[in-house]
């Protein structure tokens, strides 16, 4: 499990996805091919079946390699994120803070992807206008 982590974490993309190709492939043929047990239909040859399997396995490796790197760009935000309200908690001057806005919150800011993100950014963004109120010059 470590192993299939660790590829999933530093793997490159497209050896995600051929990863996710051939386990969505395989995992559609044992669908269809038992489908076609339970529906007694002659019909779905074991041609067909990986056929069909094989044009499935392409969407849904596509898909799952999205998943993948959508959920790496979520952990470099957070990562990035805990860094932030570290340096945040640290800046002694309203300079300091708006070097800390200006360069690094922005860049956060670009990374975000939603709801959680969105959230995250406002209680730092709220931390950092605290903070420039009641810091002395």
């Amino acid at each position: 499990m470590k192993k299939l982590n660790k590829f999933l974490d530093e793997a490159s993309m497209w050896k995600v996805y051929i990863f996710g190709f051939i386990i969505m492939s395989i995992m559609c043929f044992i669908v269809w091919h038992f489908m076609g047990y339970l529906i007694h239909d002659e019909l779905l040859t074991v041609l067909i079946n990986l056929k069909i399997s094989v044009s499935l396995g392409a969407v849904f490796g596509l898909m799952f390699m999205l998943m993948i790197s959508m959920g790496r760009k979520s952990k470099q935000f957070w990562d990035k994120s805990k860094i932030l309200e570290d340096k945040i908690n640290e800046a002694k001057t309203k300079g300091d803070l708006q070097k800390i806005f200006d360069n690094e919150f922005k860049e956060l800011k670009g990374m975000s992807m939603g709801g959680p993100h969105h959230t995250e950014l406002s209680k730092l963004y709220a931390i950092i206008n605290t903070k420039h109120k009641y810091i002395q010059a």
